[in-house]
């Protein structure tokens, strides 16, 4: 679990931690940034440090504090049946600035469903849950963060779950067809990655390998080029797309 080394923040620096660029007190409501003795101050907010591979919370656990990632990345895991050593599938990759396994605080009951393990050493903070529904209340920036990735780990749950019966190659041409605009289909385009390969191989649920065989297959066939490490050029987002809807292997299986 988390290690005890902790770091107290005042009250008047918890808003910055919410959207780093920002100063302190952005999100606070008009006028009140020095004051927030409307949010009945706790004693304080907790900053703690984890190393790599480090469980923050495990699926199944009731919630405790509202946890922020402050530094450092964390892998989000589904657990998967109910043995004694149940199979764990990576999920997500959770980056700083964000909130972990969020929506199990509006759960009843209040129950993480994820577990979250380290990638590398980061700090994350954790708010009282009664103060951080305070601020959520009066901060309509924090709200709308918070519902931007809600709606963004959806989308992504949505299309892994779309994905799911698809073969590797099949996930491949759909990330990168993803990437490009729908005005743009019929021209090059570059797609700059946003995320290492590796990174982006756990998204699809595929070895990392896989991911190097099917690119270098696909560019072999002209329908990709590697214009450096994090680009990839697209010639014609539609010939991508036909070889999507000929696989063989994956024909039946879209909905």
């Amino acid at each position: 679990m988390l290690a005890p080394n902790t770091l107290a923040v005042p009250l008047q620096d918890v808003s910055s931690w919410f959207r780093y660029q920002d100063p302190p007190d952005a999100h606070l409501p008009r006028g009140e940034a020095n004051d927030a003795s409307h949010l009945e101050q706790p004693r304080e907010i907790e900053v703690n440090r984890f190393q790599t591979g480090e469980i923050l919370f495990q699926g199944g656990d009731e919630t405790g504090p509202v946890l922020l990632l402050m530094r450092g990345r964390v892998q989000m895991f589904a657990e998967e049946g109910s043995l004694p050593t149940p199979i764990s599938a990576p999920r997500d990759i959770v980056e700083s600035g964000n909130y972990l396994n969020i929506a199990a605080h509006f759960l009843t009951p209040s129950r993480y469903f994820m577990t979250a393990r380290a990638m590398e050493p980061g700090q994350v903070m954790l708010m009282d849950k009664a103060f951080f529904e305070r601020v959520l209340r009066d901060s309509p920036e924090t709200q709308r963060d918070l519902m931007t990735q809600m709606a963004h780990e959806l989308r992504e749950r949505t299309v892994r779950l779309q994905q799911e019966p698809w073969c590797a190659s099949c996930r491949v041409i759909h990330y990168f067809l993803e990437r490009v605009p729908g005005d743009r289909r019929d021209a090059p385009f570059t797609v700059h990655l946003e995320t290492k390969r590796r990174e982006i191989a756990v998204r699809l649920d595929i070895r990392e390998e896989t991911l190097s065989r099917i690119l270098t297959q696909l560019e072999k066939d002209g329908l990709l080029f590697s214009l450096e490490r994090s680009a990839i050029s697209v010639p014609k987002a539609e010939q991508l797309h036909a070889r999507l809807l000929a696989c063989p292997r994956c024909r039946n299986k879209r909905a």
